[in-house]
């Protein structure tokens, strides 16, 4: 998982461009880890 990948991938999922499991893929990690990322971040889910 990126900085960079993740930061893409939580936009996305913030915009509902993405689900949160296909977020997930894109950020190279589990849903869980983006959830808790997304938490993290104030990422709206």
């Amino acid at each position: 998982m990126t900085p960079q990948g993740l930061n893409t991938a939580l936009e996305l999922y913030r915009t509902g461009t993405l689900s949160v499991g296909r977020a997930a893929q894109l950020a190279g990690c589990t849903e869980r880890e983006l959830r808790e990322a997304a938490q993290t971040y104030g990422v709206a889910q």
